[in-house]
């Protein structure tokens, strides 16, 4: 669908063009929720897991490693990453 219809804006735009705009603004804003809500939350829960390993290091300290680690490989480009 990229090749045929090519767009620069996110994936909603494809689901706007092929069933209508009500879908394109559906998907947006649940892709919008996905990364406010659910990234969140589970990076509590992989740090609540850490947590139990290494319990003398807290649960808000596990969670901020895991999310300025996540944040960090997705503002570092491709080609940095390639080697890892």
């Amino acid at each position: 669908m990229a090749v045929a219809t090519p767009d620069t804006g996110s994936f909603s735009t494809y689901a706007d063009k092929a069933i209508g705009r009500w879908a394109g603004y559906t998907i947006g804003w649940l892709y919008w929720w996905f990364w406010v809500l659910v990234i969140p939350l589970e990076a509590n829960i992989a740090a609540m897991i850490l947590h139990s390993w290494v319990p003398g290091i807290p649960i808000w300290l596990f969670s901020l490693v895991i999310t300025l680690a996540l944040t960090g490989s997705n503002l570092l480009s491709v080609k940095k990453l390639r080697r890892i």
